[in-house]
């Protein structure tokens, strides 16, 4: 299952209308439509976050936002033992999501994102619209994302 890997703050967070016409346009892409269920496999993609937020507090925004039930895992700093950049909540966000991580991508915003992909050997795009602005190109990440317009070619051409 490809997987796609959300960091939330500063990557989610401001942008969740953005969000969810990105990933709308992702499942019309691949012809099904304006439906999105994040462990559905008609769709081909799972969706997860794994954030350094502490997972009640990153999970009551989600809720409040309405915005949940889009993501098949939630994984916070204190959801193990272990939180970002080491590889583990990374990998727990992919299988919880049901996806396999050889085929996923990380979407985040700081050097912790990119770290984290490259423990884990997978490809990162950095939100140019974070707090850093497109200054997180001087980290050199596999791909940029101005805005989730364009978040259904990044995916496309990173993992298929």
């Amino acid at each position: 299952m490809r997987t796609v890997i959300f960091d939330l703050d500063g990557t989610l967070v401001d942008s969740s209308a953005d969000l969810i016409a990105a990933a709308n346009t992702v499942f019309r892409d691949l012809g099904h439509g304006d439906l999105l269920h994040p462990v559905t496999v008609a769709a081909g993609y799972a969706v997860g976050i794994c954030t350094n937020k502490p997972e009640a507090m990153a999970e009551a925004l989600l809720q409040s936002l309405g915005i949940r039930s889009l993501f098949g895992s939630l994984i916070g700093a204190d959801t193990l033992a272990t939180r970002k950049p080491d590889p583990a909540p990374y990998l727990a966000a992919v299988e919880r999501a049901g996806g396999a991580v050889e085929h996923s991508i990380l979407i985040g915003d700081t050097e912790t994102d990119l770290k984290t992909a490259r423990a884990v050997g997978v490809p990162c795009a950095l939100v140019t619209f974070g707090p850093d602005g497109r200054g997180v190109a001087e980290m050199q990440p596999e791909a940029l994302l101005d805005d989730f317009g364009g978040l259904s070619a990044l995916v496309a051409r990173h993992i298929g």
